[in-house]
């Protein structure tokens, strides 16, 4: 299952908004990756995702497993 989102965060609430995105992806038992610019990060690393989502990016959510549908929607809707 894969979604393609635009990131639209403000400055202010950067950080928090990636540590509840990192927290919500580590709720499923799926894989999830986000791809840009031909790069592909793990959705479930702080780091990772933090080194990789900036403001105002288009970018897709892909998840595979059981719960992917229900990963890829929820992180969708936070972003």
């Amino acid at each position: 299952m894969e979604a393609a989102v635009m990131v639209q965060m403000e400055e202010k609430m950067y950080y928090d908004k990636l540590l509840t995105i990192v927290r919500e992806a580590n709720q499923f038992q799926s894989y999830i990756v986000f791809e840009m610019n031909g790069m592909v990060i793990n959705g479930k690393s702080l780091i990772s995702v933090s080194t990789f989502l900036k403001q105002k990016n288009q970018m897709t959510v892909r998840a595979v497993g059981n719960d992917a549908k229900d990963a890829v929607e929820a992180i969708k809707k936070l972003i």
